[in-house]
């Protein structure tokens, strides 16, 4: 851990898990993959980086994440992020998902 010039630590989150209650194990796969689309947006404007989604619950969906460390490690994970929109473009064309 770094310290200030003052002698306080600096601390750092690198990880932790989040849970999206509404993603829940009553949802028709349609509903769980649009409303997870939208939790990862949530996350990757946290600069939290999705590590495993683990399986849904009547208490929602517990996600492991790592923060970014860097840009690179940002636009990787983004990647799969625009790769899992497509997937439900085409899946649910009727849903027509879009990013900036």
């Amino acid at each position: 851990m770094k310290k200030v010039e003052d002698n306080k630590p600096i601390m750092h989150v690198v990880g932790g898990q989040r849970v999206f209650p509404t993603m829940t194990n009553k949802l028709t796969e349609k509903e769980y993959m649009v409303i997870k689309a939208f939790a990862w947006s949530k996350l990757l404007g946290d600069r939290m980086l999705p590590v495993k989604w683990l399986k849904p619950s009547t208490k929602g969906t517990k996600v492991n994440f790592n923060m970014a460390k860097n840009q690179g490690e940002f636009d990787k994970d983004l990647t799969k992020f625009k790769d899992y929109i497509t997937e439900v473009n085409e899946l649910y064309p009727d849903v027509g998902i879009t990013i900036d």
